[in-house]
């Protein structure tokens, strides 16, 4: 599980980890190396295998202002952390929440994107076929049936 301090760029952010499905909790701890501001992280982990994982996290733009999501990595357990890609960005308005699955040998990812409280948001899909390193953009949707179609054939 991950938490935060907020979504700007002094937010700073954290993980709990569970070895018992959430019965007992170890934590908070720190993403060690990571050298990343405003990073506002929400629990949003691949595991690859027991010391390997991805984390999908959100972080502040240059202005500090939140919106551009990246991918992260620990290969030792969450004992370190090391950046390993920014998710595509146009730079327009933000790139929040991401939300992942490993439905195969890729990562699918979908963010949650806007320019703002008043106008309206949408969804953006990528796909990484080797554990974050690229992306490859997917497709823009209101609703996530239309990004998932291509995946179900």
């Amino acid at each position: 599980m991950a938490a935060r301090t907020g979504i700007d760029g002094g937010a700073e952010s954290w993980f709990y980890v569970s070895r018992d499905r959430g019965r007992t909790w170890s934590g908070p701890h720190a993403f060690t190396g990571l050298h990343q501001t405003g990073v506002a992280a929400r629990t949003d982990l691949i595991a690859i295998d027991r010391n390997h994982a991805l984390f999908m996290l959100s972080r502040s733009k240059r202005d500090g202002n939140e919106g551009q999501c990246m991918c992260v990595e620990t290969i030792d357990g969450g004992l370190s952390f090391s950046w390993k890609s920014d998710l595509p960005f146009d730079g327009d308005g933000y790139a929040i929440m991401p939300t992942s699955v490993l439905p195969d040998r890729s990562v699918l990812t979908v963010v949650r994107r806007g320019r703002g409280i008043e106008e309206g948001g949408w969804l953006e899909a990528f796909r990484s076929m080797d554990y974050g390193k690229t992306w490859e953009p997917l497709g823009v949707a209101l609703g996530l049936a239309v990004i998932l179609a291509p995946w179900s054939r």
